[in-house]
C-alpha cells in the first residue's frame, strides 16, 4: 500500500494513529529525495525506528564517553553480518563483552526512535509506503523500549514540533552559556541540567542525548532557554558573502514587518555593511541609500554605548538601544556580537511585543547566517 508523494511530515501522526487502531504489523517506510526512515510496528505498536539522519548506537556510546574509538573499532569487528546491519547488531556484542550497561543501550534505542520520528516530522514532502510483516533485525530485541506509549508520545508532542525546530535550528547547532542572564533566573531541574551541558562544543542532538530527558522535553527546554537568553547560539567566524541581501534572510524579516506599527527593518554587520533590508525600502533607491548611511551611524552608536559601559558590566555589550525621533517615531536597535537588527516603528506600536518579536527575528536570522556546520 502506497501513500501520496505529496503528503507532509506532520501527516505521520495521523498515519501512525490509523496503523495503531488497525493493529498493523510490518514496516512504514518514509522517503524524501535525499533522506529515508523506517518505522517498524507489531500489532499497532512501534517496535523501533531509524532514519538516514539517526545517531548510530556506536556513535552514541562514543559521544557519551562509554568507550574509546579504538575499543569501538574492536567491538565493531566482532559484529557478524553485512555492514548495513552493524548498528542494529552491535548491541549483542556490547552485552557479550559487558562493554555498556543494558539500560544504557535501551535508552539509546529509545533516543533513536524519538530522533527518527521527529526527523520525519521535519520533512515537507514525504512518500510513505507500508510493507506488511517486515520486522527489524536487532541483535538484542529484548532491550527495545517495547512498553513505551510511542503513539501517545507522537500525538501529544508532534503537532508542536515545527515551532520548536524552527527556533532551535539544526541538530548540529552549537550553543553557549550566558552566565550574566543565568544569575537573574531560577532554573528548573531540567533547565539546570541542559544549561550545564552547554559547553560551545556539544551539538544540540548530543546535549539532548546526554541529558537523559524525554527527547521532546529536552529540545523544548533548549527552546525556552534561547527565549530567556540563558543560552545563545555559537556563531561561525563569518557567514557566506552569498547571504548578503539574499531572499532567504530577507524572508526572516517578514513576520516582524507584519506587526502593526512597524515601518521598516534592516540588518547590518558590526562594520556597518548592509546584510539585508526589507523589500519596501530596497525597491526605492533614494530611501535605500539613506538607510545605508544610517546603518553606519547606528553601528557607531552601539560601539559608543559599549565603550562607555561600566567596567564591571559582565556582558561587555548592550542588547537593545531605543532611539526616539522628533516626529515621535522610534528606532529600536537589537544587538548581537556580529549583527544588528534595526527596526523603525510608529509611536503607538506595542513596544513589549516589538521587543520580543525583534529578539526572536534576530535569533532566526542569526541561525540562517551563522548556523553551526556538522
Amino acid at each position: 500500500m502506497r501513500f501520496a508523494e505529496t503528503m507532509g511530515g506532520q501527516d505521520l501522526i495521523a498515519i501512525m494513529q490509523s496503523m495503531h487502531e488497525n493493529g498493523f504489523t510490518g514496516a512504514l517506510e518514509a522517503n524524501t529525495s535525499s533522506m529515508f526512515a523506517t518505522v517498524w510496528m507489531k500489532e499497532g505498536n512501534i517496535l523501533y525506528a531509524r532514519s538516514s539522519e539517526s545517531t548510530s548506537l556506536g556513535e552514541a556510546i562514543l559521544t557519551l564517553g562509554l568507550v574509546t574509538k579504538e575499543r569501538l573499532d574492536e567491538l565493531m569487528q566482532q559484529v557478524e553480518g553485512p555492514t548495513y546491519l552493524q548498528d542494529s547488531m552491535l548491541d549483542s556484542v556490547l552485552i557479550k563483552n559487558q562493554a555498556v550497561p543494558q539500560q544504557v543501550i535501551s535508552y539509546i534505542r529509545a533516543f533513536q526512535i524519538s530522533e527518527a520520528l521527529f526527523c520525519i516530522l521535519d520533512w515537507e514532502k514525504v512518500g510513505y509506503e507500508l510493507k506488511e510483516g517486515g520486522q527489524p533485525k536487532i541483535g538484542a530485541p529484548e532491550l527495545l523500549p517495547l512498553s513505551y506509549p510511542w503513539i501517545d508520545f507522537l500525538t501529544e508532542y508532534g503537532p508542536d514540533w515545527g515551532r520548536i525546530r524552527s527556533r532551535i535550528g539544526l541538530p548540529t547547532q552549537l550553543f553557549r552559556k550566558q552566565p550574566a542572564k543565568r544569575r537573574d533566573l531560577n532554573l528548573s531541574p531540567e533547565e539546570e541540567k541542559i544549561y550545564n551541558l552547554m559547553d560551545s562544543h556539544k551539538k544540540a542532538k548530543d546535549v539532548v542525548l546526554w541529558s537523559g530527558l524525554n527527547f521532546y522535553v529536552a529540545n523544548k527546554v533548549i527552546y525556552q532557554m534561547l527565549d530567556s537568553g540563558t543560552i545563545d547560539i555559537v556563531e561561525r567566524q563569518a557567514f557566506r558573502p552569498s547571504q548578503f541581501m539574499s531572499k532567504s534572510v530577507s524572508d526572516k524579516l517578514q513576520p516582524l514587518l507584519r506587526l502593526p506599527g512597524v515601518v521598516s527593518a534592516f540588518l547590518v554587520d558590526r562594520t556597518g555593511k548592509m546584510i539585508v533590508q526589507d523589500r519596501s525600502t530596497s525597491d526605492h533607491d533614494e530611501l535605500s541609500e539613506h538607510i545605508k548611511t544610517m546603518a553606519s551611524i547606528f553601528v557607531q552608536t552601539v560601539d559608543d554605548f559599549e565603550r562607555n559601559l561600566p567596567k564591571d558590566a559582565e556582558s561587555g555589550r548592550v542588547e537593545q538601544i531605543l532611539v526616539e525621533k522628533e516626529n515621535g517615531t522610534k528606532t529600536l536597535l537589537i544587538v548581537s556580537n556580529s549583527v544588528i537588527l534595526v527596526i523603525d516603528a510608529a509611536q503607538d506600536v506595542n513596544w513589549g511585543l516589538l521587543r520580543l518579536s525583534g529578539q526572536r527575528t534576530l535569533l532566526s536570522v542569526r541561525m540562517q547566517l551563522f548556523a553551526s556546520q556538522s
